[in-house]
């Protein structure tokens, strides 16, 4: 005898004794109308669809068949139906299955559901349809009962039926990502008793429709050069510096009608971004860029960029900068804040604000400053030098901007190099004007003054800039005591190396 031979000879013992005895059992199974059924999989419904008022809450209609506000053309009506597999082919006549509401503090809404039976093989694949005749619907708040179904012809059965279209009302609950409406029930014959029950399970369950929702700041490409001239001016006028990236992707949850996928366009229409970053009020920032669109130094107020961009085109925005090229990019531009804000332009469905920092402005090298510098208009008693120390284990080129002490007026800049012969001829520079790894350069002011084109009598302030990260001092020798003085009265050091 074959399992299928079985199973009738089991549906029609029950029909003919009436027996009371429950077979437990009935599975509810995704559906779509063929090919292999499978365990009912939750429908992920986005809680972002929720969060108007309470009221509005309460009477939104899940599983509607209404094109969704984002969506275009007819929804299908997969996500809105189930599969009730029964535990044995059902050949009475005529039968009744009570669907039920087991959790959730939801309720039954909208047009009456569609009854299809089907005829399943033995791996619950569904095999062709079954004819089914005199099924009425008839939903209350709290089950749907289908009954006086029966099947054409006294050795024709059914092993499942569909039930197309389900809506629900009254489940503000989902607006908490993680809550689930659950439905169950039973399978009865003609005078009520049950012979089969339904497992429950959850057919659906919320969730954030926003998978990604952060501002992560960048790790690389945040270092300004200095081997560039001249030094600290950013890479150049057309190259950018990445600050980090906006993540606003999705999670493929669906909209009230289980029939559309929300997407971060459909979130919002549009959204509102600003950013706030150091950078964008230094002399040498030229442009920011956000997804692809720029905005220049003229949008930036207070340190502050804001602005409304398509919110679909957040998903891994990198927010970037440019410099001008020409000035020098101030290391103390600082960390920063990204915030994004959804605007109120429908349709949309509320979704989360997010903000983050993005990265820090850094330099490549040693950039430091010394003031009262004396000049060799104090005679030949008092001679002022710099001395730079390269502490990295790369040879390299030092910047001096030369300004008035008192006036604040730039005096004039030079870079060591080669023009400095007398440094080179006297081993305190290497080959090409560069200070070798590990050494230490001391160049006096008279030099200077020679290389830059110009003196005053009131003193200097004078900043050095490399392209290697080491330390320096302002030192002044007395020929006459012979003692020399530390003018800076520490080492001004950069990267790891301890003053």
């Amino acid at each position: 005898m074959n399992k299928q031979s079985l199973y009738l000879m089991s549906g029609a013992l029950l029909a003919s004794t009436a027996l009371t005895s429950i077979s437990q059992g009935a599975t509810l199974k995704s559906y779509s109308g063929a090919a292999a059924t499978t365990a009912l999989a939750a429908r992920p419904l986005a809680t972002e669809v929720f969060g108007s008022t309470a009221a509005a809450d309460a009477a939104l209609v899940i599983g509607s068949s209404a094109v969704a506000a984002n969506g275009t053309g007819t929804p299908s009506t997969a996500n809105n139906s189930l599969l009730v597999a029964f535990t044995f082919p059902v050949v009475i006549n005529p039968f009744r299955v009570d669907l039920d509401i087991t959790s959730g503090n939801a309720t039954f809404a909208g047009a009456n559901p569609i009854v299809v039976g089907y005829d399943l093989d033995t791996s619950n694949t569904v095999a062709g349809g079954a004819t089914l005749s005199g099924c009425t619907v008839q939903p209350t708040s709290t089950k749907i009962i289908i009954s006086g179904c029966a099947t054409t012809g006294s050795a024709s059965s059914v092993d499942a039926i569909g039930i197309i279209g389900l809506s629900f009302s009254g489940a503000a609950g989902l607006a908490v990502a993680g809550t689930s409406i659950e439905l169950g029930g039973s399978l009865k014959d003609s005078a009520g008793s049950i012979i089969d029950t339904i497992t429950p399970a959850a057919f659906i369950t919320s969730r954030s429709a926003v998978k990604t929702a952060s501002i992560v700041a960048a790790t690389t490409g945040l270092t300004i050069s200095a081997t560039v001239t001249p030094a600290y001016t950013g890479n150049s006028t057309s190259s950018a510096v990445d600050l980090g990236t906006i993540n606003y992707s999705t999670s493929n949850a669906m909209a009230a009608d289980l029939s559309h996928v929300l997407f971060a366009g459909s979130l919002v229409s549009t959204t509102e971004v600003k950013i706030t970053h150091g950078v964008l009020s230094d002399d040498a920032f030229a442009s920011l860029n956000v997804a692809g669109t720029s905005f220049l130094s003229s949008v930036v107020v207070s340190g502050s960029v804001t602005f409304s961009i398509e919110a679909s085109s957040l998903n891994n925005a990198v927010v970037s900068v440019r410099f001008n090229g020409t000035k020098v990019v101030d290391t103390t531009s600082g960390t920063a804040t990204a915030v994004v804000t959804n605007t109120a332009e429908a349709p949309t469905f509320s979704a989360v604000s997010i903000s983050g920092n993005l990265a820090h402005i850094s330099t490549g090298g040693l950039s430091t400053s010394f003031n009262s510098v004396l000049p060799s208009a104090m005679g030949s008693q008092y001679l002022a030098f710099i001395r730079v120390t390269n502490s990295s284990g790369i040879a390299g080129t030092a910047t001096f901007n030369v300004y008035n002490d008192v006036t604040g007026v730039k005096v004039g800049s030079t870079v060591v190099s080669s023009a400095l012969t007398a440094a080179i001829a006297s081993g305190r520079l290497g080959a090409g004007g560069v200070v070798p790894a590990g050494s230490t350069f001391m160049i006096s002011v008279p030099e200077l003054e020679a290389a830059i084109g110009g003196s005053v009598n009131t003193g200097y302030r004078v900043d050095v800039t490399t392209m290697f990260t080491g330390y320096g001092q302002s030192v002044v020798w007395n020929s006459i005591s012979g003692v020399l003085t530390d003018q800076s009265g520490f080492r001004n050091g950069s990267g790891t190396v301890a003053p």
